[in-house]
């Protein structure tokens, strides 16, 4: 009966959606009245009945979410942002910060719930409350367990535009899945700066960053480089027809956050200052997916070269998801491994870690960058400072984009070949790689583009979009 309870709440809402629509949907809000009826009955149903009463549920509730994304904004436009990913909040703060300082538009933040990769439950929004708070951010909880609860709320407060931080459904509860918020234009910000690796090669059918259902279903998208338009219009059904280019707000911000929050969590304990090393592991450590991550095969090797290097400090910073994608069942590491691993990391006076948060502080106050991938091989250049990428063979094959990125890192292979560039690096060794750095960072910030920075140019298009819809 749960499944028979969603429907019914799905149609409450479109109920909720058709008392606010104009009397030419009375016949639809009639229908809506016939399915439910029917439905009431389901325990009678024949499974064949069953699958055409949902299709008719669905037909009916995207007929009503398409009516109610396209009514005219009011005097202010009023965006939505949902946030599940706080440690991707750069991207899209400076919008909703131009947002709030702008005449014209009402932002409102929401924090939901998560799923991350190697998770079974959602949790963590007390975390991005907390987040949020110390931040300064109003905002609304949709902490309920049942999130259609929260889609209640979200229709009730009509918004025009509705910002999600990733295309993944799997990561956000239901009530917040694609098919449910298309009553709302949507728009996207990538959370990562560009696309590093080639993922259409990860489904035969449809690139999963390029041709998603959001993507699908998005009214405006927002990249950064030109490049990415160029792969939209190989890959995806709408042909980057929803994709604006404007580079991309984060850089920026993540370069004046690092000049204005500097922070190393590593208190000195002796004389002089120590090389500051951040070592960032991604959780694709499987066979399957992106097929960067290493930190199963060479964590002991970190922990040796950090307990017997007293010249070095490092910042231990995870990719959200990697510490629950390595212990989950069946996963390289037991969750008693890891536990083991941490308490002795922990316990050595020249390492910390650094989890859930603005992180370009701890950016602008490190000396270098070992990451096994993704978004750091391109964020970390912002700061003009030596990326060492330690590359795993087997590793998805880079996008045009990537390999630009690439050539701004320094690749090895190896543990010992990464320790040797520190080393090299730590006794004033010149990074020959630094324009490279500036020269991609320029680009990724879309400092050729029109005038303004990036959120400049994402607000003058959602005023432009709803303009021209609005116009009679």
């Amino acid at each position: 009966m749960s499944r028979l309870s969603q429907w019914l709440r799905r149609i409450r809402h479109s109920n909720a959606v058709i008392a606010h629509l104009p009397q030419d949907m009375a016949a639809l809000a009639e229908n809506v009245k016939t399915t439910q009826q029917e439905i009431q009955n389901a325990a009678a149903l024949s499974e064949e009945q069953s699958r055409r009463l949902q299709g008719e549920l669905y037909k009916i509730k995207q007929t009503v979410n398409l009516v109610a994304g396209a009514r005219p904004a009011g005097k202010k436009i009023k965006a939505v942002f949902l946030i599940h990913h706080i440690e991707a909040w750069d991207s899209l703060a400076d919008i909703y910060e131009a947002m709030l300082a702008a005449e014209d538009f009402a932002p409102l933040a929401v924090s939901i719930r998560r799923r991350f990769p190697g998770e079974q439950n959602y949790g963590f929004e007390n975390i991005i409350h907390q987040k949020l708070l110390e931040l300064g951010i109003e905002h609304l909880r949709f902490s309920m367990e049942d999130s259609f609860e929260g889609l209640d709320i979200l229709k009730a407060l009509a918004p025009d535009i509705i910002f999600r931080q990733s295309q993944w459904d799997w990561d956000i509860p239901p009530g917040f899945h694609v098919e449910e918020l298309r009553f709302a234009r949507l728009c996207y910000v990538p959370y990562a700066v560009t696309a590093v690796a080639d993922t259409r090669l990860l489904a035969k059918e449809r690139d999963p960053a390029t041709d998603s259902d959001f993507h699908r279903t998005a009214w405006k998208i927002f990249y950064a480089t030109e490049d990415q338009k160029t792969r939209f219009k190989k890959h995806a059904v709408r042909y980057a027809q929803n994709m604006e280019i404007v580079g991309h707000p984060k850089v920026k911000r993540l370069i004046r956050l690092g000049r204005e929050q500097e922070h190393w969590p590593i208190k000195q304990q002796i004389s002089g200052r120590r090389f500051r090393l951040i070592w960032s592991p991604h959780h694709s450590v499987g066979k399957e997916w992106l097929r960067f991550g290493l930190f199963p095969a060479i964590y002991q090797d970190m922990l040796a070269w950090v307990k017997s290097d007293n010249s070095i400090e490092m910042v231990l910073s995870f990719h959200p998801a990697a510490i629950s994608k390595i212990t989950e069942a069946g996963g390289p590491l037991s969750s008693e491994e890891m536990a083991a691993f941490l308490q002795e990391w922990d316990s050595l006076p020249n390492t910390a870690r650094h989890s859930a948060g603005n992180y370009a502080g701890l950016m602008q106050a490190s000396d270098c960058m070992l990451t096994d991938g993704i978004s750091f091989l391109a964020e970390y250049q912002f700061f003009t400072k030596p990326v060492i990428f330690l590359e795993r063979a087997d590793h998805l094959p880079f996008s045009p984009a990537g390999e630009r990125i690439i050539a701004g890192t320094h690749p090895v292979k190896t543990v010992a070949e990464a320790k040797k560039l520190v080393h090299d690096f730590a006794a004033g060794c010149v990074d020959v790689k630094a324009q490279v750095q500036r020269d991609n960072t320029a680009w990724l910030a879309g400092e050729k583009l029109a005038a303004g920075t990036a959120a400049e140019r994402i607000l003058r298009s959602i005023r432009r979009g709803i303009r021209e819809e609005e116009r009679p």
